[in-house]
């Protein structure tokens, strides 16, 4: 009985430590900071000067300077489109990487891997956040 109790327990107290409770009684009575959560998305067009990738949005962490500025460390998946004079393919592919805006434009750095050529490819692009 005691093995099931101490789990209990010890949950119980790291919800009452962390819970509003612990800060009603913190000097300035100050509200504590408000969590975010947003849902968006993005579109962004990006070249490493030999290919074209599109990128759809993704996960993102998202670090807000003021109203309109932002910076994102995001997931970018979406399509290559190979310039290949032989023939044209459009591959699917995942990047990473960050990205800032201003209201709804994005300026992006992402970094693609290029699993047949064992290489990381840097890219430039720019974006539209709806």
């Amino acid at each position: 009985m005691q093995k099931v109790y101490k789990p209990v327990l010890w949950l119980f107290a790291v919800y009452i430590s962390s819970s509003p409770i612990s800060i009603a009684q913190s000097p300035g009575n100050t509200p504590p900071a408000k969590s975010k959560i947003e849902i968006s998305g993005n579109f962004i067009v990006a070249t490493d000067f030999k290919s074209v990738y599109t990128s759809y949005g993704g996960p993102a962490v998202k670090f807000t300077f003021s109203k309109n500025l932002y910076a994102c460390i995001s997931m970018y998946p979406g399509l290559r489109w190979k310039n290949d004079p032989a023939k044209s393919t459009v591959l699917p592919i995942l990047g990473t990487g960050m990205h800032v805006g201003y209201k709804s434009l994005i300026l992006a750095l992402p970094l693609y891997y290029i699993t047949n050529e064992n290489k990381w490819k840097a890219a430039i692009g720019v974006g539209i956040r709806f």
